[in-house]
């Protein structure tokens, strides 16, 4: 048997006299000590969590009782939505316009671009009095040429959004695309909620 340095002897006495006498003790008294130990400590948190909770609770009642007898105050002004669509609809054209904004945009696009058909599709917002003339356009060129006819257009009518492009190339190496546009052209609506000019 192999003696152990004294210095090493001397700190591992007091652990080992420590563990023989938690040992001892578990085996008189058993576990049932320590888990009540911790159920009481489980038991002081969730009741302090539970005073917590109620006293929130109580607070949030105060608040409630003090808005609810407050006096009303005077009804609400328009909302910033309700204005800015107001503000909108005032920029827009009307919808009697609405031919002569597609001649505009057909002026603005035919030289770069091939138009053969168009279809249409209006809806509008009632609420708003704002209307949507969708405009959807198959059209052939060069891609520069196109960029430069939407940009164009774009540029020159402020109530007009490019919404779709669909490009696609019959033969990999052609220069020549077919396209797909879907324009909306945006018109203040004629009715209750649009403004006479």
């Amino acid at each position: 048997m192999k003696a152990l340095p004294l210095a090493e002897a001397g700190a591992s006495a007091p652990r080992a006299a420590w563990s023989a006498h938690a040992g001892l003790w578990l085996w008189r008294h058993g576990l049932w000590l320590p888990l009540t130990l911790a159920l009481l400590l489980a038991a002081a948190w969730l009741g302090w969590d539970g005073m917590q909770l109620q006293a929130r609770s109580q607070a949030l009642a105060t608040t409630a009782t003090a808005r609810a007898a407050a006096p009303v105050s005077a009804p609400p002004r328009a909302s910033a939505d309700t204005e800015n669509v107001a503000a909108l609809r005032d920029m827009l054209p009307p919808a009697a316009d609405a031919t002569a904004q597609v001649r505009r945009l057909v002026e603005l696009t035919r030289p770069q671009l091939a138009w053969q058909r168009a279809e249409f599709q209006q809806s509008e917002d009632a609420a708003g009095g704002v209307l949507r003339l969708q405009v959807t356009v198959p059209v052939a060129g060069e891609y520069a040429a196109m960029r430069q006819a939407l940009d164009h257009s774009l540029a020159e009518l402020p109530n007009l959004s490019l919404d779709q492009v669909q490009l696609r190339r019959v033969q990999p190496d052609a220069t020549r695309l077919e396209a797909r546009l879907r324009f909306s052209i945006w018109l203040a609506a004629a009715g209750p909620g649009a403004r006479t000019r």
